[in-house]
Order: structure tokens, then C-alpha cells, then sequence
């Protein structure tokens, strides 16, 4: 979050006219989020231009923010790729994160996971934890650059210390599944169950699969179904195959898991086969041994 002057309204307002930038993207800033005056989203945009336009990084950032989602001015994603590059380039660690997220999801360009892992790098290298948990993805599944579980291991660390509750999930399965460090279930179960009580959709599942297995915790089909409901309070089938359609080997596994014991979906074993070999054959460990019991009970 960006520093604000420690100006009264009039003050800054009296700044802002002046034609001082930093006076103007804090007015925005204020204007936007309802600080000390009434909250208009058309009035932030109005003082980030102003400041933007005078290449004022913050300002640039945040109002690239709202073309984005179309607060105080019309959705435009060119727009705000084009700002979200003015202050990323003068090392604005958020410009930096939303610019990578802008070329992971196409907005405004083609997709292009090279600049977006160029992108979260430089915004990690500055600290920002959602920065080293993109890192950290990107250098586990080889999304722009070679993968490497030690590198993936070392930023979503970064991250999860930060209580960023995509990364504990990720360190979790990483200390589960033994990628980029030795397999400690006591440490999957702590970072799975802190990603779970910030209600981490995948981290809700995978503990009601833990309790219903017996894996690090003890067997308790009441707590599996207890983490299974909260689970689906956040969608977490939608975002399986969403996922497993998109290549994810992780909720690939799942859907096999879902499909293999009938948790939200009719039970089907050649359904839950064919997820398992699509995880496995991108060499997910988890989904190889799941393959592997079920061929033992068909022997």
C-alpha cells in the first residue's frame, strides 16, 4: 500500500491544485478509498490521471487498477496494461505483480508466461509475498521458466511466512509430496491447516482427504466431512475443473480422488482412472500412487 503525506484534506487539495503529483495521487487515493472524504471513484480517477500524467508511479499503478475492473472509468485493458508498464518499470513492486498477472491471463495481450515470470520475479525480489507465491507456481510447473522444485520450495517459503494462504497450501503438498525438500507430514499438516483457517478452498479439501485417509492426522470421517462442506462453501469442485481442464496436475489428481470416493460427484472409477493418469503423466507423484492402488484392488 502505498505512503501517504500527512496532510489535512484542504491541504492536500490546496497541493493537489498546484499541480504537486504526490499530493494528487494521494488525494486519489483517498477519493478512492473513502479516506477523510466521501468515497467517488470517479474523483480518484480524476486526481490519478492528473498524477499519472505527470509519471507519478503510485498513481499509475492504481488507476492502471481501475481500468481493470472498471471503478471511476470505463474497463479498459490496454489502458491499464500500459500503466501497469510505466510504474512497474520505475520499479513499483504492485505495478510489477499486476503487470505479471495481466500477461498470465491475456488481459490487454497475448499471454505470455516468460514476462509474467520476468514480472514476479523483480516484485519478489522487493518482498511482495503474492509476487513469491506466483514465483514459486511458476518455477514448480515450469510456467515461463524451467522448472525447478528448489527454487519453487524457497518462494512459496518466502511467501507462506508472509501468511499468504495460496502459499502455505502450496508448501503443504510441497512438504507432502517431498518436492524441493525431504517429506515431512507434520510440516504438510501445519501449513495445510494454516491455508485452511484463512478457508483456502484446495487446503479445506485436502485436509478432509488427509482425515479421511489417516495421512498425518488421525482417521475422522466427521472431520473430512466437516472440512469436505467448508470446502464446497468455496466452490472447490468449480475450481477443480476449471483447473484439471487448464492442465493443473494438482486438481487433476483431486477430480480422480472426488471421482474415485464419490465426494461431490456419482462415483465413477474410469472417470477417476483417467484424472490420475493425466496428474501422473505430468509426474505427480500422488496421482501415480493413487493409479497403483487402484490396479492392486483390480489384481
Amino acid at each position: 500500500m502505498q505512503m501517504r503525506r500527512k496532510l489535512t484534506i484542504r491541504e492536500l487539495v490546496n497541493e493537489a491544485k498546484k499541480g504537486n503529483a504526490e499530493a494528487q495521487s494521494d488525494l486519489g487515493y483517498r477519493y478512492e478509498n473513502g479516506d477523510g472524504v466521501k468515497q467517488s471513484y470517479q474523483e480518484a480517477a480524476k486526481w490519478y490521471t492528473l498524477a499519472a500524467e505527470q509519471g507519478e508511479n503510485n498513481a499509475q499503478n492504481n488507476l492502471a487498477t481501475m481500468y481493470e475492473w472498471g471503478n471511476g472509468v470505463e474497463i479498459d485493458f490496454k489502458k491499464a496494461l500500459e500503466l501497469y508498464t510505466k510504474s512497474a518499470e520505475q520499479g513499483n513492486p504492485n505495478a510489477q505483480f499486476n503487470l505479471a498477472n495481466m500477461y498470465l491471463r491475456g488481459a490487454g495481450t497475448e499471454i505470455n508466461n516468460e514476462e509474467a515470470f520476468k514480472w514476479n520475479l523483480k516484485a519478489s525480489e522487493q518482498g511482495h509475498p503474492l509476487a513469491m507465491c506466483n514465483l514459486g507456481a511458476a518455477y514448480d510447473g515450469g510456467y515461463g521458466v524451467e522448472k525447478n522444485y528448489d527454487e519453487a520450495f524457497k518462494w512459496t517459503k518466502l511467501s507462506a511466512a508472509n501468511n499468504t494462504p495460496v502459499a502455505q497450501y502450496n508448501l503443504g503438498m510441497m512438504y507432502l509430496c517431498g518436492r524441493g525438500t525431504e517429506v515431512s507430514l507434520p510440516d504438510a499438516v501445519k501449513y495445510l491447516k494454516l491455508s485452511a483457517n484463512q478457508r483456502c478452498g484446495f487446503a479445506l479439501f485436502e485436509m478432509g482427504r488427509l482425515h479421511t485417509e489417516g495421512i498425518g492426522v488421525e482417521k475422522d470421517d466427521k472431520a473430512a466431512q466437516r472440512y469436505f462442506r467448508m470446502a464446497s462453501q468455496q466452490n472447490v469442485l468449480e475450481e477443480c475443473e476449471f483447473g484439471a481442464d487448464a492442465g493443473q496436475y494438482a486438481v487433476q489428481f483431486y477430480m480422480g480422488w472426488m471421482y474415485e470416493h464419490g465426494v461431490y460427484v456419482e462415483k465413477d472409477l474410469a472417470k477417476a482412472e483417467d484424472y490420475y493418469s493425466r496428474a501422473a503423466e505430468q509426474g505427480f507423484d500422488l496421482a501415480q500412487e493413487a493409479l497403483d492402488r487402484m490396479k492392486a484392488r483390480i489384481v
